[in-house]
Parts: C-alpha cells; sequence; structure tokens
C-alpha cells in the first residue's frame, strides 16, 4: 500500500507541535553532536539521522508509552523520540558511569527501560529477531504490547530480515517493522545492492502487510503509522512500514556527505530540499500554529536542556575501572536442594526429566527447536512433551537457526526462559552472530540493566559416519567468548541437575551433549534440584596424578582409572562439568598433591579448553609439577566420515592409559607390556560405576 500523507486536518495543533519539538530536538541534538566530536571526548563511533527525524517522532508519537522500540544504527532519533534520557545519552557517548550503559555502550548501543526502548545494536539487522522475539513474548504473556524494530534498506539483504518476518507471520505477532530507506549502505547505493523493486515487496512476499509512504513527510508518516496500529489492533498480524527518506551525515562519524564521493553534489541538493524540518514548520507558519517568537523560545528551550545533558555528562564520573565476573554474569535464581530418592535413569531420559518439571513449575519456560516433537524426540529428551503441554509451550520451528536464537533472546529479555535445541552442535554455527554478539554481551554492554536467560542445547561427537559437518565438538569457540556459559555434564545425574539450573540461570548457557552419553545409566533423584554451574568434582581420587576431562572423555577416564589399578597406580579424576565459568581451583588443589597433569578434550588440540588448562597450570603451578604436563585430543583434522578413517581417529582410554604412564616415567617396554593387557573389545558404552563424591 502506497500511503499519501492524512489530511492536515485530521490532526490536532497539540500534536502538529508535539511532532515539531521532537523533530527539532532531535536534529539540534546530533548538530551539538556534530560540534563537540572533534574535541575527542567522544571516544565511540556516531551514526547521525540528520535528515531522517521524521520516521522515529511519527511512529514513536503514535505509540503508547508501554509500547516497545528496539533499534539498530542511527538510533539517536529513536532513542529520543521515545523518550530516553539525553542526559544519560550525552553521558554514554562520553563513556561515563552516568550513561544509559554505564559509559559500556557508547553511541551504539543505548538503552532504557522506563521508556520502553529496549536497546539498539550496531550489527546490520541483528536487533531484528531480537525485536521479534519480543513481540513473540508479548504476545505468550497477552500483554496486548505493540513492538518496534526500526532499520535501514541494507538490512533487508541479511538472512535474520527473512527469517524473522517468516516467524512473525507465521505466529502473527504484533510488531511493526519500520524500514528507513535512505538509498545506502555505508556508501554504496541501494541500486547496486538490490534489483530494481520496492523493498516492501520481500515483506510482502512473507505474507506482511506493507505500507509504503514518504519519510520525509511527518503526516505521512503519521498516517502510516496509525493504519498500522489499525492493521495490529484487528489481528492481522505484523505491518511492514517503508519510508523514503535520505541522510544528510556520512555513514559513521559527523562529516557532511556532500564531499564524500559517492554521492553527486546535485544529488545532496535535491535530497536536502525535502528536509522533514523545513516542511513542517513552512505548514506551521503557514497555518500560523506557532509564530516567529514561539519556534524561537522552543529553539532556546531545547538548547538549554542541550546544554545542561552536555554539562551532566561532562561532570559525571569515569567507570571503575575494575570489571569482574559480576559485571559480565547476572546473578541467578537460589539453587534447589533435594533427598529425594534416587534410581537408575539413562542421559536423555534424566534430560527429559529435567525439561518436563522445568515447564511443570514455570509458565515463562518454553522449548523450541527443530524436532523438538518428532516421536523420536532427539534421542528420547523431548519425547512427549508436546502433547502434554501443547505446542505453544513445546514447539517445532523453522529452519533459522540465526533468526531464531535472536527471537528467543528477545523472548528472554522479556521475562520469558526459553529452552532451545539447535541438535547438532555444527547447526549453530548460522546463530554465532546472536549468540556471541547479542546474546553473550547484552548484559555487559547495555549496563547490567537487561539479562538473557536463554538455554541452547546442542549436541556434540559423532554417530555413524557422521563426518566433518555433523561431529563437532566446539566447546572451545563459545568459552573464548566472555558472557557465556558452557556445561558438559557426563553423568544423568548432573544432566538433569545442571539444565536445571541452566534454565534457572539469568545468563545465556551453552549446553554441550555428546551423543555416546546418551543411553549410558547414573543414579538420578526424582525432583527437582540443581547442581552448581562452575563447579568441578573429583570422582576418582589418588596422588599420582591428576586426569581433568569433560563430557565423554570423562567416561575413557575412569575406564583408564580401572585398568590402571590393577597396575597400583590411583589419579584423581576431575570432571569439569562446566567448561565456562572454569573450575580452576579443583584442578589446583588435585596437582599440588599429584604434581602430574594429563588433559583430556573431545575437541582439537589448538586453542583448545585442554591448551589453556595447561597454560594456566604452567602459569600458576609451575612449581609444583614434576613433569611436563600432556594432553589427549582429536588430531588437527577435520572429522573424516569413512570408517576406516575414524578407526584411530577418535581418542580413548588406551591413549589415556599411556600418557599416564609416559607421565610417570615409565620405560616403552613396560608401557606396552600394560597397554597389551587392556582388553581388545570395549563397547564405547560401557560405563564404569563411579563413586561419587557428591551427594548422588
Amino acid at each position: 500500500m502506497n500511503l499519501k500523507a492524512a489530511p492536515r486536518e485530521d490532526i490536532k495543533q497539540k500534536d502538529i507541535v508535539s511532532l515539531w519539538r521532537s523533530m527539532l530536538r532531535i536534529r539540534r541534538v546530533e548538530e551539538r553532536i556534530i560540534l563537540l566530536y572533534p574535541q575527542q571526548d567522544m571516544r565511540c563511533p556516531v551514526h547521525l539521522c540528520i535528515g531522517q527525524e521524521a520516521v522515529p517522532a511519527g511512529i514513536c508519537h503514535v505509540l503508547s508509552p508501554e509500547d516497545l522500540v528496539l533499534s539498530n544504527h542511527r538510533a539517536h532519533g529513536h532513542y529520543l523520540a521515545k523518550g530516553g534520557n539525553l542526559k544519560a545519552m550525552f553521558a554514554e557517548m562520553y563513556g561515563k558511569a552516568g550513561g544509559c550503559c554505564l559509559g559500556r555502550g557508547g553511541s551504539m548501543h543505548l538503552l532504557d527501560l522506563k521508556a520502553n526502548f529496549l536497546g539498539s545494536t550496531p550489527i546490520v539487522g541483528g536487533s531484528i529477531p531480537v525485536a521479534t522475539g519480543v513481540a513473540f513474548a508479548e504476545k505468550m504473556q497477552a500483554t496486548g504490547k505493540t513492538t518496534v524494530a526500526f532499520f535501514g534498506d541494507a538490512a533487508v539483504e541479511e538472512g535474520v530480515f527473512h527469517e524473522s518476518l517468516n516467524f512473525a507471520a507465521l505466529k502473527n505477532l504484533s510488531i511493526l517493522f519500520v524500514c528507513e530507506n535512505n538509498l545506502y549502505s555505508v556508501y554504496t547505493p541501494l541500486n547496486q545492492r538490490q534489483p530494481r523493486r520496492d523493498i516492501a515487496q520481500l515483506a510482502a512476499g512473507h505474507g506482511i502487510k506493507t505500507i509504503r509512504a514518504d519519510g520525509n513527510d511527518i503526516f505521512a508518516v503519521v498516517a502510516a503509522a496509525q493504519k498500522a496500529q489499525e492493521y495490529l489492533a484487528a489481528g492481522c498480524g505484523p505491518v511492514f512500514l517503508e519510508f523514503a527518506t535520505y541522510r544528510w551525515r556520512e555513514h559513521c562519524g559527523p562529516n557532511d556527505d556532500n564531499d564524500l564521493g559517492y554521492r553527486t553534489p546535485e544529488e545532496f541538493l535535491i535530497k536536502k530540499m525535502e528536509c522533514p524540518l523545513e516542511r513542517l514548520k513552512e505548514y506551521i507558519v503557514k497555518e500560523d500554529i506557532l509564530n516567529a517568537a514561539q519556534i524561537q523560545a522552543m529553539e532556546e528551550d531545547i538548547a538549554v536542556e542541550i546544554d545542561e545533558a552536555v554539562a551532566f555528562a561532562k561532570d559525571s564520573a569515569y567507570p571503575a575501572q575494575d570489571v569482574s565476573l559480576e559485571d559480565v554474569y547476572s546473578p541467578s535464581l537460589p539453587a534447589i536442594h533435594t533427598e529425594s530418592p534416587t534410581r537408575e535413569l539413562t542421559y536423555s531420559a534424566a534430560i527429559r526429566e529435567a525439561t518436563d518439571l522445568l515447564l511443570a513449575s514455570d509458565p515463562n519456560i518454553f522449548l523450541i527447536g527443530e524436532g523438538v516433537p518428532d516421536p523420536k524426540g532427539i534421542f528420547g529428551t523431548t519425547v512427549g512433551l508436546q502433547k502434554k503441554y501443547g505446542a505453544q509451550r513445546v514447539m517445532d520451528m523453522p529452519v533459522s537457526e540465526s533468526g531464531m536464537t535472536g527471537i528467543c533472546i528477545g523472548a528472554a529479555l522479556r521475562g520469558m526462559r526459553p529452552l532451545m535445541t539447535h541438535q547438532r552442535v555444527d547447526f549453530s554455527l548460522f546463530a554465532l552472530d546472536q549468540i556471541i554478539n547479542n546474546a553473550a554481551k547484552w548484559y555487559f554492554m547495555f549496563g547490567k540493566k537487561a539479562s538473557v536467560p536463554l538455554v541452547i542445547r546442542m549436541i556434540i561427537g559423532r554417530g555413524w559416519g557422521q563426518g566433518a559437518q555433523h561431529s563437532q565438538n566446539l566447546a572451545s569457540l563459545f568459552a573464548h567468548i566472555p558472557g557465556l556459559k558452557v556445561i558438559m555434564p557426563a553423568f544423568a545425574c548432573d544432566a538433569k541437575g545442571m539444565l536445571i539450573a541452566a534454565v534457572r540461570d539469568n545468563n545465556p548457557v551453552l549446553c554441550l551433549e555428546h551423543r555416546w552419553l546418551y543411553n549410558l545409566k547414573s543414579f538420578v533423584p526424582t525432583e527437582s534440584y540443581t547442581i552448581p554451574l562452575g563447579q568441578a568434582q573429583v570422582i576418582r581420587r589418588g596422588d599420582d596424578a591428576t586426569v581433568v576431562a569433560s563430557s565423554h572423555m570423562v567416561i575413557e577416564a575412569l575406564k583408564a582409572s580401572q585398568i590402571l589399578e590393577k597396575e597400583n597406580i590411583h589419579f584423581d579424576v576431575v570432571d569439569l562439568r562446566t567448561i565456562k565459568p572454569l573450575d580452576y581451583e579443583t584442578i589446583r588443589v588435585s596437582l599440588k598433591k599429584t604434581g602430574r597433569l594429563i588433559v583430556l578434550d573431545s575437541g582439537w588440540p589448538f586453542a583448545g579448553i585442554g591448551s589453556e588448562i595447561m597454560a594456566r597450570a604452567t602459569e600458576e603451578n609451575f612449581s609444583d609439577m614434576k613433569t611436563a604436563p600432556r594432553r589427549v585430543t582429536l588430531p588437527d583434522i577435520p572429522v573424516p566420515s569413512a570408517a576406516a578413517l575414524t578407526k584411530n581417529f577418535y581418542p580413548g582410554f588406551r591413549q589415556i592409559v599411556e600418557n599416564i604412564l609416559l607421565s610417570l616415567g615409565k620405560e616403552m617396554t613396560d608401557i606396552e607390556q600394560i597397554v597389551s593387557r587392556i582388553p581388545v573389545e570395549q563397547t564405547p558404552h560401557d560405563v564404569p560405576d563411579p563413586t561419587f563424591t557428591g551427594p548422588f
């Protein structure tokens, strides 16, 4: 739908004055930024929206204070139009503790929860699925609120744009997708990036109502926003609004674009004649809505407000330089203790039981993922749950890993606790932007004002012939990222307790489950309980060495322990359970006792978890070491598929035995004799019954 401006007489005079003030305030704030920026006190990139003020002013004018906004580039206008605190914005740009994000976000990350401005991010299109997730949460909680996602024309070229619109249409969400089409992405014009067609056609292809209007005419913007709200109120689903507008400044920075070389002076002058402020001012003067003195008084009032905001920013203190983990991780819900009876359960059954208990305990928890309602139930971990809780709580998802992860992030920001599964960890690579740039950083970069309680389950390790793209263990990749928690339980009792703890955690937690563990049994309490994240446990004790392992390699370590006990060799087996944050203290205590370290890693050696542990041991426990640390890992090649190639690819108890004996200084002839006595046939699912030091 191409919408022209609403009749001027349909908009009340006081609303016209309010719109004028909103647009003028945005323009004057950014003009002040241009003057201040060369002073070098603002040490952050700025993306100015001068020339585009009508869109944020018009959209936010139609919204209620309770409605929700997320933004992408050029967020100053969206933030201010929605009622964001100007003093906090300037302080943020100066990197001060009084900033809206405590000085951690800069111009590109703005937040004001009191104004329901939920955040802006500078990754093109990255906030669109988050906004879609916010709208999804509002629908699940039946709040009746509208969500708005602001973005530029380049964002429609991103996959998450289409993934988000697909889901919004599928779920009939109350969301406005607002595209500010200023014809350029950085310096590349639209006609060099996209074929000749209306951008709105892309949204229409998803079955979404579309409205196109002149983004430099405030009356056209208001009319479009009002029509869109009517569609939402009627339950017609999401609406896509495309506004033709133009930015006057360069993509990033305060410089005038007139001489940057990628658009002609003639084009620039023509577009500046469509200035949204001048067009509205001409109407205001013509209709005698405000006289020259009133306009000047408004200018002076805004100037005073800006002066006060800049003074506040300059006088504010800088944030403390010491940043602790409390600034990275949000505090979580209290632990749950139980003394309920135990019985044997498989690893997969324990995960299913944990999920069942979680869904029953809190209506804000929902399970989502590809194949969740499948009769096989992701190795049995989700069997029957959709039938029990319904398709709104246990739902299959489109094949759109990045978009759906962002949607879960948005839902988490609004009080939901998504339990998501990507099945194989390989599939999550589509979602790295959302996991790393949004989920992991949100709490820190927005000044600890919003957390992301999201759990993502992923399967690691191979099945028969799965090969290089279905068999990886990417734990070290995720553990490298501040703000994420990474858990790798090895036993059914840990899988249940740690999954419950993860869902109750207020941070993004990745639960990596090795597929070889699903059929293994251990004793599991019947009721809910939590096992603390970030706490390792010693499950075998001995003085000869310290063996550190996680996930399936814990099982292999226990097999090696049984074998070497016959040789009167006893060692600590430290089950990490959590990879990030790492419980190095448990390793330290053991290493001080034994002086020998063997690290088992089911991933690759280079920059792996084993490498990190060995580095810390060398740095912090070098004087305790009797010999150089050793590690057992995959060979540094992609995972092969052919059986002949995988036969010796995966490390197991034999390699562990050899490395422990080497660490103890045994001669090769002795090692060969001991290894020769190990039974040739031992199924990978044979698990020694561990003697736990914990409660179960």
